[in-house]
């Protein structure tokens, strides 16, 4: 059968897209999928809202926080990196810790229908005004805030099919109490208490959720619950989609189709139109592995150029952060409560536009599940502050080390290799210090693991520590990045178009320019709601 739109990925945008698309009902859509569906019963773990799912839905990546090997680590650095490695992915086996600050760790992204929503916290923030002010600068101005705000206000408003978004936020008696403490103890430092979900200002919040009830709703649940039921919509689950498939060249490149791996075999599926959906990580893969992007890179890998785009999977952008670990005090938290209920945000010492630092309690953390996490820390429960750098400067990249598609791309996020990305998780990382030192955290504290007051008070041992133990926060973007035609890094335009091709579009978090100042979960629906909308309307909303 022929579709008329094949959507690759049924992730956090792509669910979006693909229902959006069966709305109109003359149109045959194929949605294809790496991970399972579960249209009827949805496992446990994918409902329970308390923690991020890392196991059993998630794609096997591993990310270098660096570029290079660096230099070698103290035993000290080499515990320290072993803690944070394990606790930040709260995997249950994990590779041992490398000799270096550019050790791999886990990227456990989701694979599932419904993706990273699918698997994630639940934070709930849309991009602010300012964030889009740097897409518009960028060569963007269909993204201005004038239009944006629009799509958002949608989002926001229930529809027949669709609660609107945020769904939900922790009641003040619903908070647990080592985010009672945090809360109170950034008050008493001066911080102002804000409600997260209007602009920019510094202060500590509770975290709006895409929760119902304490049940994590996906984008998959959000759109795809109604969509199901429309006879034009096939979704194809369990499909590792290699590469796209191209016409005879005449001009610019026309997808006949795409090409993909279902229960081992090999298929193809035609269509007039193929909108890329498949992530950050996974869109550029498939575009390098059907020829398209550095002419070099994919003769490296033994692939034909089709369209030279130096920019596919360059410019990768997530969220560093690192992360303060404790052992709670008796009764301080329990197993099974919520780890993220709410965040400070605040302004570095540069004073910049946006809050560019944002710290997260994270509480009732249980290390049976990681087992190396358990024989350091001692104890069966951990809490902690996660310091973010939300504005970063840093870029990374992806790079394939061949053309299987069952085999991981080399994720190299570089997280922290700017000064002033440092500078400022430095700045924000002793803020986190003060806070889990106040009076209140520290009734709920029996002790810190590995961090004291010597690694916060020295610039260099600070400097090497967070270097040992950064992380990105599972939040990437901008490996497509959309920009204007003649931008030699540019990948697609403003509306997702692919430049050279007449029929592929991209709506995912992959063409985001630079990475919004909160997670990215909202900001990837956004993209497939106006993506879609000018797809099926052509309008500029």
């Amino acid at each position: 059968m022929r579709y008329d739109y094949i959507v690759i990925g049924g992730g956090t945008a792509g669910a979006v897209v693909a229902a959006r698309l069966s709305e109109e009902r003359d149109v045959r859509v194929l949605l294809l999928e790496a991970g399972p569906d579960y249209p009827d019963e949805i496992p446990g773990e994918l409902l329970d809202g308390s923690a991020p799912v890392t196991r059993g839905h998630n794609w096997d990546l591993h990310a270098i926080a660096g570029d290079d090997e660096g230099e070698p680590l103290s035993e000290q650095q080499r515990r320290i990196a072993r803690v944070f490695q394990l606790a930040s992915s709260r995997l249950g086996k994990m590779p041992a810790a490398g000799a270096s600050s550019a050790a791999r760790f886990p990227y456990p992204l989701g694979k599932v229908v419904g993706g990273s929503s699918a698997i994630n916290g639940g934070l709930a923030l849309h991009a602010r005004p300012e964030d889009y002010a740097l897409w518009t600068a960028a060569g963007n101005d269909w993204w201005s805030w004038e239009k944006v705000r629009r799509s958002i206000g949608r989002m926001e408003s229930a529809e027949a099919d669709k609660p609107p978004l945020p769904l939900e936020m922790s009641p003040p008696e619903g908070l647990t109490r080592c985010q009672e403490a945090f809360l109170a103890t950034c008050r008493e430092m001066g911080h102002d208490r804000i409600d997260l979900r209007q602009g920019t200002a510094d202060g500590v919040g509770v975290i709006p959720k895409s929760f119902w009830n304490g049940q994590r709703v996906s984008s998959s649940r959000l759109y795809l619950a109604a969509a199901r039921r429309r006879p034009n919509l096939t979704i194809q689950p369990c499909c590792l989609v290699d590469k796209l498939v191209f016409e005879p060249r005449t001009g610019a490149l026309t997808a006949s189709g795409v090409e993909a791996i279902v229960d081992g075999q090999r298929c193809r599926f035609a269509s007039g139109h193929v909108v890329l959906c498949a992530g950050t990580i996974s869109s550029p893969a498939i575009l390098l592995r059907s020829g398209i992007g550095a002419a070099e890179e994919i003769a490296r890998v033994g692939g034909e150029t089709l369209l030279d785009l130096p920019g596919v999977g360059r410019n990768l952008m997530d969220h560093p952060a690192v992360i303060l670990w404790a052992v709670p005090a008796a009764g301080a938290c329990r197993a099974g409560e919520t780890v993220h209920q709410v965040m400070l945000q605040r302004r570095s010492a540069s004073s910049p536009p946006l809050c560019d630092q944002q710290l997260f309690m994270l509480s009732g953390l249980v290390t049976a599940t990681l087992p190396p996490l358990r024989d350091v820390v001692g104890a069966d429960l951990a809490i902690g502050i996660s310091a973010v750098v939300a504005t970063p400067t840093s870029k990374g990249r992806i790079e394939l080390l061949d053309l299987d598609p069952t085999r991981e791309p080399r994720i190299y996020l570089n997280c922290l290799r700017d000064a002033a990305d440092l500078r400022r998780m430095m700045e924000g990382l002793r803020e986190a210090w003060r806070i889990l030192q106040g009076e209140r955290l520290a009734a709920n504290t029996e002790r810190v693991v590995v961090w004291d007051q010597s690694i916060i008070d020295a610039d260099p041992l600070l400097e090497r520590v967070i270097r040992t133990t950064v992380r990105g926060a599972w939040h990437p973007v901008g490996t497509l990045r959309m920009g204007r035609e003649g931008d030699a890094m540019a990948v697609v335009d403003q509306r997702g178009r692919l430049f050279g091709c007449s029929n592929v579009t991209v709506a995912d978090g992959s063409i985001m320019p630079v990475i919004p100042s909160v997670p990215t979960s909202l900001t990837c629906m956004l993209i497939g709601e106006r993506i879609v909308a000018n797809l099926t309307r052509n309008g500029d909303e």
